[in-house]
């Protein structure tokens, strides 16, 4: 199990990520969806961050550690 689940970029138009994430989710994980464009996967998520991977995942990691 894991508490929380990102997808980034083309990874959330692959079936068998969209299948993990969506398991991750159902188990209670958080989902975080990182792409500038819709997705199948956006309207599970979160929270979505509509911005270029490159961008938003140091800034989101940060933020994930800092809570620890």
């Amino acid at each position: 199990a894991c508490d929380v689940v990102i997808v980034a970029g083309t990874t959330a138009t692959f079936g068998y990520i969209i299948d993990w994430a969506l398991r991750a989710s159902r188990d209670g994980a958080e989902l975080i969806e990182v792409n500038p464009e819709e997705t199948p996967l956006a309207r599970f998520a979160t929270q979505l961050v509509r911005e270029p991977a490159a961008l938003a995942l140091p800034r989101i990691v940060d933020g994930l550690i800092g809570n620890w």
